[in-house]
């Protein structure tokens, strides 16, 4: 009798820790739920810019990466320190802890952190 074996969710790769699995995880859906229509359409474009929704999208020249491109310090300083939104930097491109940093610099005045991507997401 031939065993039948369950595929596994798809992998997504965190540069500091090994492969995770995020199962069933829709970050466009996700961040619909927890933003106001605008703030939703802002956050959008950002990411838009920034990673084009790629969750495992990685910079070539510098530390960013993730949906919102965060930089190493700036994802401890404002997601694990300050927000406390991730445990470790083990968890930097972990999808849902990168929107709800984002929304929750950019609901502070935290929009120049992406800056540099102004002149493709500007509203």
């Amino acid at each position: 009798m031939q065993e039948l074996y369950r595929i596994p969710p798809p992998l997504i790769y965190d540069s500091y820790a090994a492969y995770s699995y995020i199962p069933d995880f829709d970050p466009h859906e996700y961040l619909a739920q927890i933003t106001t229509a605008k703030e939703y359409e802002l956050i959008s474009r950002i990411i838009n810019a920034e990673s084009g929704w790629k969750v495992n999208i990685k910079n070539a020249t510098s530390s960013a990466s993730g949906l919102g491109q965060f930089i190493d310090g700036t994802f401890e300083s404002q997601c694990v320190v300050l927000r406390g939104l991730a445990t470790s930097m083990s968890q930097k491109n972990d999808p849902k802890i990168q929107i709800d940093c984002m929304v929750s610099m950019i609901r502070d005045g935290g929009l120049s952190h992406w800056d540099a991507s102004r002149h493709i997401w500007g509203i």
